[in-house]
């Protein structure tokens, strides 16, 4: 059995979630650094949701001002919400059916 997933919010303000979790074991959890100007990097490949490509290593968040490079490919598979878009004229960003993306400012 695994635990579906954990939500913390660290005093900072950062909302972190953990996701199948294997049951039965301890986790040593530390605050993620606050990056504010996330930028796409494509390291991986086109999915917004891979940390890997992303220029702070996290998925950016409701803090984050993302900025999509020129030539770059975004694919997104999930519900989005950040604080600031910055869509360059010659990159592409799908959003998939049934998912949202939110920004906040």
């Amino acid at each position: 059995t695994m635990i579906d997933s954990v939500i913390i919010q660290w005093p900072s303000g950062i909302i972190q979630s953990l996701t199948n979790i294997e049951r039965n074991q301890f986790l040593n959890i530390t605050e993620p650094n606050l990056c504010i100007n996330n930028t796409w990097t494509g390291n991986a490949d086109m999915n917004w949701e891979d940390p890997d490509n992303w220029s702070c290593g996290l998925v950016p968040d409701t803090y984050s001002n993302v900025v999509i490079p020129d030539g770059s490919v975004v694919i997104i598979n999930s519900n989005v919400t950040i604080k600031k878009l910055k869509l360059f004229p010659a990159s592409k960003l799908t959003l998939n059916s049934n998912y949202k993306l939110t920004v906040l400012h």
